[in-house]
């Protein structure tokens, strides 16, 4: 996991030359706090698998979280400041590794849904569309989330869970936040000066995507 993320910086850094796309990468920190005691069993058992995982974190108070981010407010019981963590526009981020895979050969095919895969003597050798149209590959990769399980020929069992998000994006005069700021449940980023996202991805409700 951390050499994961400290190749973050490099990959984000030679995807935007490819592309010339810029994906918002920002070494902004993220700031996990308790809110209730609840959310600080959970937080805690976070912390502990971070820390060995070689994670380095910052246990803060109430008052040192609101000298950090002055506008969180509420009961907070206790933080975690983690200075390593960074974030990107997924939005962009995607964009920037289409245009860097079309710029090097590959061709993207977009509303093409897949139906199943294409097995010869238990070996994945592609996928065929619900066109009926046939792609071979000599690699096939599913990324498919929690649909990664959708063809049941297949000699392995893809179990998936599927959680659902909301999202509301803001409009600010300013920037709120200079962090990341998370709780167990929730989630705000300041994407930009202007426009701040609150979300949350804990809605385990199967594949209903209701807005509620």
């Amino acid at each position: 996991l951390v050499e994961a993320y400290l190749l973050l910086e490099e990959t984000v850094r030679r995807l935007e030359t490819i592309s010339g796309i810029r994906v918002g990468y920002w070494e902004c920190g993220l700031l996990s706090v308790a809110l209730s005691e609840s959310d600080a069993g959970e937080l805690a058992r976070q912390v502990r698998w971070q820390q060995q995982a070689g994670i380095r974190l910052q246990r803060l108070e109430p008052a040192q979280v609101r000298r950090l981010e002055p506008a969180v407010d509420g009961a907070v019981r206790w933080a975690v400041w983690c200075e390593q963590a960074a974030q990107v526009d997924p939005g962009r981020l995607v964009e920037a590794y289409a245009r860097a895979a079309e710029l090097q050969g590959a061709r993207l095919l977009l509303q093409t849904e897949v139906r199943r895969f294409l097995l010869e003597r238990g070996r994945v050798v592609g996928v065929e569309a619900a066109s009926g149209q046939r792609f071979y590959a000599g690699i096939t990769i599913n990324c498919s989330g929690c649909w990664a399980g959708l063809d049941p020929a297949l000699p392995l069992s893809i179990p998936g869970v599927p959680a659902r998000g909301q999202m509301l994006q803001f409009e600010t005069q300013g920037p709120l936040l200079q962090r990341v700021v998370r709780s167990p449940h929730t989630y705000l980023v300041q994407r930009s000066p202007h426009r701040l996202i609150a979300g949350s991805t804990v809605e385990y409700v199967g594949w209903d995507k209701t807005v509620t």
